[in-house]
């Protein structure tokens, strides 16, 4: 499979995330704690049964009630790289955010608006359908990304939310 097919791929995943998102919460989606990883002995546990059991507080940890999120409480240090691959095994996906950092069972950032740090919520971009800034694509290159040719301040602006979000394997966008 090429690259061109696996972008593809991904855009349309995209374009359809709504009608995903539907069919998770409509009853087929079951919460991390009731999905099971099985032990060598093969007993069922939860992901928190499991992060006790390597002697991890779950109080280190915030959650939303359908166990979708799960959020750190402060800075973990060491603990994260163990806590992370215990809840990768139970399907979740870090979700790298600044300080609303989080892991997700579903891959897609909270609902929740990010907070900035002046304490208002998101931002409105001025004149999104203009050409991007330098300093919009030199961020993008910072972060390891190429900008397309062409792009608008808001296609710019998508880019880096996603690579900030997801990294190298955020999709390009589409001419």
């Amino acid at each position: 499979m090429s690259l061109d097919e696996v972008v593809e791929i991904l855009n349309r995943i995209l374009d359809n995330q709504d009608a995903i998102l539907k069919i998770l919460t409509e009853g087929q989606f079951k919460p991390m704690s009731q999905q099971v990883e099985q032990t060598q002995l093969g007993s069922p546990k939860t992901w928190q049964q499991a992060l006790e059991e390597k002697n991890i507080d779950v109080n280190l940890l915030d959650w939303t009630q359908d166990e979708s999120n799960i959020m750190p409480k402060k800075w973990m240090g060491d603990l994260w790289g163990v806590v992370n691959e215990t809840l990768r095994g139970f399907g979740y996906t870090w979700m790298k955010d600044g300080k609303e950092s989080h892991w997700s069972a579903s891959g897609q950032p909270r609902e929740q608006p990010r907070q900035q740090r002046d304490g208002q919520q998101d931002f409105t971009i001025k004149d999104p359908d203009s050409p991007a800034t330098e300093g919009q694509l030199n961020y993008i290159r910072t972060l390891g990304g190429t900008p397309s040719p062409n792009l608008t301040k808001q296609q710019a602006s998508d880019v880096i939310q996603n690579l900030l979000n997801y990294g190298d394997k955020t999709p390009k966008p589409r001419r």
